[in-house]
C-alpha cells in the first residue's frame, strides 16, 4: 500500500491518502489503545461517513527497533482527492508548522 501526505481546504486538514499506484514512505507514530478509544477514533474520523477517513491496517517499520507492526492508520481514498483543494503535498511527514497552519471546525 503506498501513502501520500497533503494539506486539503481552508482548514488545512492533514489527509493521509491511500493509493496503490505511486507514493512515498511516511513517518508517523504508532499508539496502543483500547478497543473504546479506538471505536473513540472511529467516530472521530467519520470511517462510517461518505466523504470520511478509511480505517486500513498497514504494516510499519519501527525505527528503534528495526521490527515490522501492523498498524491501523486512517486515511482517504485517491478518489476523493481527485475534487479536493489541495494547499500542500508534504514530503512524508506531517510537522509542526504544517500543524500550526491547521484550522478546527469550532
Amino acid at each position: 500500500m503506498i501513502l501520500q501526505l497533503y494539506l486539503v481546504g481552508e482548514r488545512y486538514s492533514p489527509w493521509l491518502v491511500i493509493d496503490e499506484g505511486k507514493g512515498y514512505k511516511v513517518k508517523g507514530e504508532v499508539y496502543s489503545v483500547t478497543s473504546e478509544v479506538l471505536a473513540e477514533m472511529d467516530r472521530l474520523e467519520r470511517i462510517s461517513e461518505p466523504d470520511g477517513y478509511r480505517k486500513v491496517t498497514i504494516q510499519v517499520l519501527c525505527i528503534e527497533s528495526g521490527e515490522l507492526l501492523k498498524a491501523y492508520a486512517y486515511g482517504k481514498p485517491i478518489v476523493q482527492l481527485k475534487n479536493a483543494d489541495i494547499r500542500k503535498k508534504l514530503a512524508g511527514e506531517y510537522l509542526l508548522e504544517h500543524s500550526e497552519l491547521y484550522r478546527s471546525r469550532n
